[in-house]
């Protein structure tokens, strides 16, 4: 083999080892952005999940506290009839006229 030849094929195994290691970087780097994104869309779902229950939990806390108040004046209202008029009053006629 001539020296041309020598050297010819020292350079091709040297641009074959360089490509095969910018490859590599570049498979690495694809991979550590891509677990990035995915761990970021993780973060940002589970930050909207748990908005979700925060604000599904709040709603059904007013929820509940709208029913206990309306429950509460309902009773008040039984009482004052029955206080009225003796009995709980009902019916097409509930005051007794």
């Amino acid at each position: 083999m001539s020296d041309q030849k020598k050297d010819q094929s020292a350079l091709g195994g040297l641009s074959s080892g360089a490509g095969q290691v910018a490859g590599g970087l570049g498979s690495g780097v694809g991979n550590i952005v891509g677990g990035v994104g995915k761990g970021v869309g993780g973060v940002t779902d589970g930050l909207g999940k748990g908005l979700s229950s925060a604000t599904g939990g709040v709603g059904k806390g007013v929820g509940d506290a709208v029913g206990g108040v309306g429950k509460g004046v309902e009773g008040a209202g039984d009482k004052a009839n029955e206080t009225l008029g003796g009995k709980k009053q009902t019916g097409d006629n509930p005051l007794g006229l």
